[in-house]
């Protein structure tokens, strides 16, 4: 009876793992990431008195 429920745990947390890491990959994949936000980042006035406010207000 425990082998049964110890075997059945371990395969339930085999596919649960399993699970977890695709949904790791489907986020990685449609997520936006840091890189990209740089390279679409605006240039000009703006954009540059925007960094000055985030970065006073981050210490």
């Amino acid at each position: 009876m425990h082998e049964s429920f110890a075997h059945s745990v371990a395969q339930t947390s085999l596919i649960g793992g399993i699970i977890m890491a695709a949904g790791t990959m489907i986020v990685l994949a449609v997520l936006p990431g840091r890189r990209n936000a740089a390279r679409h980042r605006p240039e000009g006035p703006a954009a540059e008195a925007r960094d000055v406010e985030y970065s006073d207000s981050v210490q």
